[in-house]
């Protein structure tokens, strides 16, 4: 498998759009590409769940594939054709153009990398991109409009393999997805045929796609890639690196495809000391500290818990690198409509003008030099803005951030400078590769909303929070503890009082951010005095996310115990976290919960109490089960894991093994990077079980499955399992 980054993607793409002739790439773009405006497959399928819940209408799919759960729950839920209609365009119809769509568009414009777009999704905000840019396109939305796309025609040209929204013809189902990749007939010009052609000479950049089996899109590459080498390599863009493993081997394996996976940035990246020492007994993580830890990390040390690469990253990048200018519309609007207008009706005779257009054009151009003219009256503010506003759209976020240092915000009034901090917290959003630049980024929001005059605009006390709190999480994540602690106390002090929830998480996140910071430093009696703060001020509160925070404080408050050896108080604060949030719906407090009875677990462990620890296990076990909430199934997993390790210590291997299997049965086809970790582990220490039951035969069975399972994961995790699995069949295969 060929896994690089994101630099080193384009870099290929542009040495070859600069080397070849003729277009070498179209692209392909799915759901991601849409985000926010328009919700995922499987939150789609979580709201179709609800209807069909409504009409008592509950009945799992046989498969649990993605397609399938998708086709099974939405015909649920609307089982009439023209109510799966209706639900679509409700969906669509006038929703915001996503950022991703008008970056994607603003490629387009110059064909540099290609002119052609294939796309499953049904919406339009790509054809509403180019509208906007004023660019002519050819579109197919039906097998029957097929015909109308010639991959060697220069024109920009949009494919909708499933249909859009606008008309039902559009195939929405597992069946109707799959007649799209069928054979063509004899009379007939088919979306399989039409991939097919542009498959011939050109290779797909992927982009917010996750590739279902069966769709018209994945079975015209399966088709071209079993035929031999591309002329150019196909790049598909992962928004996380686990979805790698969920792509079928003809794909993975292919040696002309490249896939494109966020890569973990050397602040956040903590390398594991490797040993070659055998350790089929030990578990890293069973105290409670680890455990809190590992199950905590988008709150503790600032530790994101996943690293993506989203569709506007990509697609910012490329702009970049290829240097586009930013299109006519927002360079000089007036121009870009007169022309617009030109364009609508050339060589218009007066006679034939009965809307007197012409005169609509000149107006707008009387217009264009009058604007010229009150910007050079305005002490030119507006003209000294504009080269921050080019550097946004040309996507040089860096620069944009470089503009604003040397402005004087001084001679800007309120409305301009509102404008420039939500423009700010955009550019710091997409130099999250770069803590320096988005520290500085953030650093001018605040400076400008420290001149804002009141009262200060809602979205602007919300974006200057935003920033505030990225400051200090940085700071933070950067282990600059002091200009942090800093950080965090300003963002206390300043929103403790406002009632908005959104800010008062913040605060209470900013309190827990701050007690860990006190735990790094081993100041364990000041980080319970965080902790306790937070149970203090928000523990009657009605509000879900702060009762979230509630746990975690009660959590972070029995690790900080651990630390000063108070064994005899932390299980009183776990007892009160279960207690208090037992009987919760909220899956993000159920989750906490069932860490709290694992940590419990933990405790009694450290005491050398097995057998109440094992029943702590038991009641994790048995209360979360049956949940279907991905948190909730890692907590289960963990805790049978837990709980078979325990029972190995006993030399109860056999009653292990029972727990071992138990993951093994249940979580091997989770898709879930964390849950096959778990699986993993299971089998690892099954073998290990079997080993001290002098099976060896069975146990080196056990470690092959590891080895041939997860050998290909690009996951840190996962590798080290494998790795663990071959140390131990080599230290067999030497008795």
């Amino acid at each position: 498998m060929n896994l690089i980054d994101l630099e080193t993607a384009v870099s290929h793409i542009h040495q070859s759009c600069a080397d070849e002739e003729i277009k070498p790439f179209f692209f392909v773009v799915g759901a991601g590409i849409s985000l926010p405006s328009i919700p995922l497959a499987s939150q789609i399928v979580d709201a179709c769940k609800n209807v069909a819940a409504k009409w008592k209408r509950d009945d799992e799919p046989e498969l649990q594939n993605a397609s399938d759960s998708y086709s099974h729950w939405f015909q649920l839920a609307y089982p009439q054709r023209v109510q799966r209609q209706k639900y679509l365009r409700n969906l669509i119809e006038d929703k915001a153009i996503s950022a991703a769509n008008l970056r994607l568009a603003h490629l387009l414009l110059d064909k540099q990398i290609t002119n052609l777009v294939v796309t499953p999704n049904f919406d339009d905000l790509l054809a509403r991109s180019l509208n906007l840019f004023g660019a002519s396109y050819v579109i197919c939305d039906h097998p029957q409009t097929a015909e109308r796309i010639d991959p060697e025609r220069n024109d920009l040209q949009i494919v909708h393999v499933h249909g859009t929204y606008q008309f039902y013809d559009c195939c929405n189902l597992a069946g109707e997805i799959q007649e799209r990749s069928k054979n063509p007939s004899a009379d007939s010009y088919t979306m399989r045929a039409l991939l097919d052609n542009i498959l011939l000479r050109r290779s797909p950049l992927v982009i917010g796609y996750s590739g279902w089996e069966g769709d018209v899109i994945m079975a015209a590459l399966k088709r071209r890639l079993s035929r031999g080498a591309l002329p150019n390599n196909l790049y598909w863009f992962c928004y996380r690196r686990e979805h790698i493993a969920a792509f079928p081997n003809w794909l993975t394996d292919h040696p002309n495809v490249c896939f494109v996976g966020p890569v973990e940035k050397s602040h956040e990246h903590v390398q594991t000391e490797e040993t070659n020492e055998p350790r089929p007994t030990a578990l890293t993580s069973r105290t409670p500290k680890k455990a809190i830890e590992e199950s905590n990390k988008n709150l503790v040390s600032g530790t994101s818990v996943e690293i993506t690469l989203s569709a506007q990253e990509i697609l910012d990048s490329l702009v970049r690198s290829f240097g586009l200018e930013a299109p006519l519309l927002t360079r000089d609007p007036l121009k870009f409509f007169a022309q617009y207008l030109r364009k609508s009706l050339p060589q218009v005779r007066d006679q034939d003008d009965l809307y007197a257009i012409g005169s609509v054009i000149d107006r707008v151009g009387r217009a264009a030099e009058h604007e010229r003219e009150i910007i050079e009256g305005q002490a030119q503010i507006e003209t000294l803005l504009e080269p921050f506003r080019d550097a946004l759209r040309r996507s040089k976020y860096r620069e944009a951030v470089q503009i604003i240092y040397k402005l004087d915000t001084k001679v800007l009034n309120d409305r301009q400078r509102c404008d420039l901090i939500s423009s700010l917290w955009d550019a710091a959003l997409a130099l999250n590769d770069s803590p320096d630049d988005v520290i500085d980024a953030c650093e001018q929001i605040l400076l400008l909303g420290e001149i804002l005059t009141q009262p200060i605009p809602k979205s602007s006390v919300h974006t200057i929070a935003n920033a505030l709190f990225k400051k200090a999480y940085i700071l933070q994540k950067m282990e600059r503890w002091e200009e942090a602690i800093i950080a965090w106390d300003q963002l206390i002090i300043k929103y403790s009082e406002f009632p908005a929830i959104t800010l008062q998480e913040k605060v209470a996140t900013a309190l827990l951010k701050k007690g860990w910071i006190f735990h790094e430093l081993k100041h364990h009696e000041e980080a319970i005095k965080m902790y306790k703060q937070i149970v203090e001020k928000y523990s009657d509160s009605p509000e879900t996310v702060l009762h979230v925070r509630v746990a975690n404080a009660l959590l972070f408050e029995a690790q900080s115990l651990y630390e000063l050896e108070r064994y005899d108080e932390i299980l009183p604060a776990l007892e009160q976290s279960i207690g208090k949030y037992s009987d919760s719906p909220e899956t993000d407090i159920q989750e906490q919960v069932a860490l709290a009875m694992r940590c419990k677990g933990y405790l009694l462990i450290e005491l050398e109490r097995q057998a109440e620890a094992i029943t702590a296990f038991d009641e994790a076990i048995k209360k979360f089960i049956e949940f279907s909430a991905t948190e909730l199934k890692e907590q289960v997993a963990g805790a049978l894991v837990e709980k078979g390790s325990t029972l190995f210590e006993l030399e109860f291997f056999e009653e292990g093994i029972a727990a071992y299997d138990q993951v093994i049965e249940k979580y091997s086809d989770s898709a879930e990077s964390a849950l096959q970790e778990q699986v993993a582990k299971a089998l690892i220490f099954k073998g290990a079980s079997l080993e001290a039951l002098e099976e060896q035969e069975e146990a080196t069975a056990i470690y092959n499955q590891v080895i041939e399972r997860f050998s290909n994961s690009p996951e840190p995790a996962l590798k080290e399992q494998v790795r663990q699995a071959r140390l131990n069949t080599e230290k067999i295969s030497e008795l």
